[in-house]
């Protein structure tokens, strides 16, 4: 059997730091971009089904509040957009930041981070939406929950991507 140690694959860039069983540094990042990306549209549409379904006032619209006041479908898939390049900063940041710890806690006060910043200060200060303490009981639930599972998603979307014991390719 042959050692693949000091050979390149092109597909992925050469590794230029940490161990074997890491993945290069690049490979990193484009899968947190990849995983924003996705993330992004995945979650900017489940945030509209939840608009659409009643369980808060405010729908992805809300991101593009300061240029279109009404609430059409295209503003909505604006807002997604908006979602989309907001989720490959947050994607990037635990990527950078956070991902050092490897610790269950972190993706959920992540979350808990993000509903703080976006819902509960920059929206409401930019008059985009109610302050956090005068809006309905299901908004707050459902916009609070929402951010506490995407941080979640995103957290341990990187975590069992960069943490995992197996190496990629071995499984059968």
């Amino acid at each position: 059997m042959e050692s693949n140690k000091g050979k390149t694959n092109d597909s992925l860039p050469m590794q230029t730091e940490g161990t074997a069983s890491e993945p290069p540094t690049g490979h990193k990042t484009r899968t947190a971009l990849e995983l924003g990306f996705a993330g992004g549209l995945i979650w900017g549409g489940l945030y509209f089904l939840l608009y659409f379904l009643h369980l808060s006032q405010y729908g992805p619209s809300v991101f593009v509040g300061w240029w279109w006041k009404e609430k059409a479908w295209w503003t909505h898939l604006a807002g997604i957009g908006v979602w989309v390049v907001l989720s490959l900063v947050f994607a990037l940041f635990y990527r950078y930041v956070l991902l050092r710890w490897n610790n269950r806690a972190v993706p959920l006060i992540y979350g808990a981070v993000i509903w703080l910043v976006l819902f509960a200060f920059a929206a409401p200060r930019l008059g985009l939406m109610k302050a956090a303490g005068k809006l309905d009981r299901a908004t707050l639930v459902t916009s609070l929950s929402f951010c506490l599972l995407y941080g979640l998603f995103v957290g341990y979307s990187l975590i069992t991507e960069y943490f995992s014991s197996e190496p990629e390719g071995s499984s059968p």
